[in-house]
């Protein structure tokens, strides 16, 4: 059981967490930030799949996950557009 809880925290949570976060994102703001949003789905897919189809090393598809959301994620959210109005300048 334990063994299971680790497996979740370290493989399916990351990789799973970034594939949402990646979906509620808009395909404007991966281009404006120089990233293919279709790559991206499919390496997290893959990383998703991986281990349980090919035999990819959990570690391998957890830092696919990871490396999404601390390097690419903040890079997409700079380029999204801003939902509040700039201020007025007077």
């Amino acid at each position: 059981m334990l063994v299971l809880i680790l497996v979740l925290a370290t493989f399916v949570i990351p990789v799973s967490w970034a594939l949402v976060d990646l979906r509620r994102r808009p395909k404007s703001a991966f281009e404006a930030a120089g990233r293919n949003r279709n790559v991206w789905i499919g390496l997290l897919i893959v990383a998703l799949v991986g281990p349980l189809l090919i035999g990819t090393p959990p570690i391998v598809s957890s830092g696919i996950g990871i490396w999404y959301l601390i390097a690419v994620r903040p890079k997409v959210d700079a380029a999204m557009p801003s939902s509040t109005p700039p201020p007025d300048e007077r």
